[in-house]
């Protein structure tokens, strides 16, 4: 291809192919789980979702898995996540996963929020280790 107005010529670039290094190390059908530490809880009402917003500590958090609220020693309230969004708060210049769920009743953030006060590190688990 030649450059319009000169004697310049000018190379396509495209993708590189690239070989396969050994097998997939996809994580798809390994049994996931991860601490998160919770900062915040709230309720954005036009989507009827719950927020948990916080800081990944280990592990790998993603939807469809389950966060377990202790509510005292042996029981436990669950929630499943239905999305995992990242949170910027300008005023604190701090970003934050957001592990949004589906709302059940309008009270369930109040409710999380006083079983996670900022702080609060809580399991997230596949669904079927739950």
């Amino acid at each position: 291809m030649w450059r319009r107005g000169s004697r310049e010529k000018l190379w396509a670039r495209g993708a590189l192919d690239t070989w396969s290094s050994g097998p997939s190390t996809s994580p798809l059908g390994v049994s996931l789980s991860a601490r998160f530490e919770v900062r915040e809880v709230f309720r954005i009402s036009a989507r009827r979702k719950v927020v948990v917003a916080g800081v990944i500590l280990d592990g790998t958090v993603r939807s469809g898995q389950i966060i377990n609220f202790k509510l005292q020693d042996g029981l436990f309230c669950s929630a499943k996540i239905a999305s995992v969004e990242y949170i910027d708060r300008v005023s604190s210049r701090e970003s934050l996963v957001g592990l949004l769920c589906d709302e059940q009743d309008p009270q369930e953030a109040a409710l999380y929020a006083e079983l996670c006060p900022p702080g609060t590190v809580v399991e997230v688990n596949d669904a079927a280790a739950a």
